[in-house]
């Protein structure tokens, strides 16, 4: 591991020092910082495809401070599912192997695997309750032949595991702010089947409750995990078919968010959703619309854009305010959006994929011109943009050509702030692999 990893300065000035964090054999994909910005998880390249994407991640597990790693020698995190989940305070890592959910200390030093629940022969999507006591997870279980899915609490501490939810059917979860409730959006698995089902359950009472959303598409694919709103009472899940938003609170009773209300156009499926971080607000995708809902009082204020993010991965929201950025990939640039009353504002042009500071007052994005991608920085009091890196013209990785016609151009992708706003982590490919780089900020 030693070999892979660097952690080496290649560049000072007196704005930001540039490090270099990784020199592995094929790259690294995505990287994501602990809670406490001690450890960096970095999702290695094991291969890639013939059209030059990554295959199946491999995680290493670095110490900010001492540059240490470990393997947690495991395939990681798929579109699919998460395969590990840090403790909020940062101390631990949960993480699937062989289908096992294994405890880690940040550094490695203490490695245990949490026992199977019983009839239970895989968990995973290991998720941490907010207040770091519990860890659910997804626990598959095969009776006449067909695989179930169990929706587990476990105790990092050692007590008896809880089967909070059964025959949940495979989805995704999630915790409610207060973390006395989960809501799960899964596949029914009972005469029901072909069906999105919410579930909501309570952790003290075990009391559940679930609602069936509508038929799943045959190329539904992964589901999203549900986003609790409206300060924990209700959750809201999205199905990939029209017009696919619920409203589900705890008595189970059920509102459709139908497109007369979103006035979304007639011809439009509604692709996906967003959620505030205060549970009020709701941004729906659907092709090229865009629709703003207040989840409080029913007001859809229009948003000023020509042209709108068609899903929710081009919607960041500002983790201090009610206002988002988003990118219309279009060359349309980089809009923030004020979801109160849907006022916007183009803040940087040929912005994409935005990274929001700790604090609010910085967005990190990247920008393409013809030498490649570059990471840029937007102030947000006085919206003055800095460019935090430059692909040289020159690089010799323009010239390098991959199957199928395509041509691999240089760039500062994916930025990651640090949890204290200090400095800036992203990938960069300046030679053949890409590698994980890491900028610090003047204070």
């Amino acid at each position: 591991m030693a070999q892979m990893m660097v952690w080496q300065a290649i560049d000072s000035q007196p704005e930001f020092t540039l490090y270099r964090l990784s020199q592995t054999p094929l790259g690294v994909v995505d990287l994501e910082w602990s809670p406490d910005g001690r450890h960096l998880w970095l999702g290695l390249a094991s291969g890639y495809t013939l059209m030059g994407g990554a295959t199946w991640p491999i995680p290493i597990v670095v110490n900010r401070d001492s540059h240490a790693a470990w393997n947690p020698n495991i395939y990681g995190d798929t579109w699919c599912y998460k395969a590990h989940d840090w403790s909020p305070d940062g101390r631990q890592v949960v993480f699937v192997r062989d289908w096992h959910l294994w405890l880690a200390d940040a550094d490695r030093q203490d490695t245990r695997p949490i026992p199977l629940p019983p009839d239970t022969e895989s968990l995973r999507s290991p998720l941490y309750s907010p207040d770091g006591r519990l860890i659910a997870a997804l626990g598959s279980r095969v009776a006449d032949g067909q695989a179930f899915y169990d929706l587990w609490l476990l105790d990092p501490a050692g007590s008896a595991p809880l089967r909070l939810i059964e025959n949940a059917g495979f989805g995704a979860f999630a915790w409610s702010p207060a973390g006395d409730a989960l809501a799960h959006l899964g596949q029914a698995e009972d005469e029901s089947l072909g069906l999105a089902r919410l579930w909501l359950a309570e952790v003290g009472s075990g009391r559940t409750v679930y609602a069936d959303l509508g038929p799943l598409p045959g190329t539904e694919g992964c589901l999203s995990a549900p986003f609790w709103v409206m300060d924990g009472d209700k959750a809201l899940a999205t199905v990939l078919q029209r017009p696919g938003v619920w409203l589900v609170d705890r008595q189970g009773q059920t509102q459709w968010l139908d497109e007369e209300r979103l006035a979304l156009p007639p011809d439009k499926d509604c692709g996906s959703a967003d959620v505030s971080p205060d549970g009020r607000y709701a941004v729906l995708c659907s092709g090229l619309a865009m629709s703003l809902v207040d989840l409080t009082t029913g007001d859809k204020p229009p948003i000023a854009l020509n042209e709108a993010c068609y899903t929710r991965s081009r919607i960041a929201w500002s983790p201090t305010s009610t206002h988002f950025a988003c990118w219309d990939g279009y060359g349309g640039g980089l809009a923030m959006v004020e979801a109160a009353d849907g006022t916007a504002q183009v803040v940087a042009a040929d912005g994409s994929w935005p990274g929001w500071s700790p604090d609010g007052r910085h967005l990190a994005y990247w920008r393409q011109n013809h030498n490649g991608y570059s990471l840029w920085l937007l102030d947000l009091d006085d919206r003055a943009t800095i460019r935090l890196t430059a692909p040289s013209p020159d690089n010799p990785l323009q010239q390098i050509q991959i199957p199928q016609g395509w041509t691999v151009y240089p760039y500062d992708i994916t930025p990651r702030w640090l949890p204290d706003g200090t400095a800036v982590a992203f990938v960069s490919r300046q030679d053949e692999f890409p590698e994980a780089y890491l900028l610090q900020l003047p204070q």
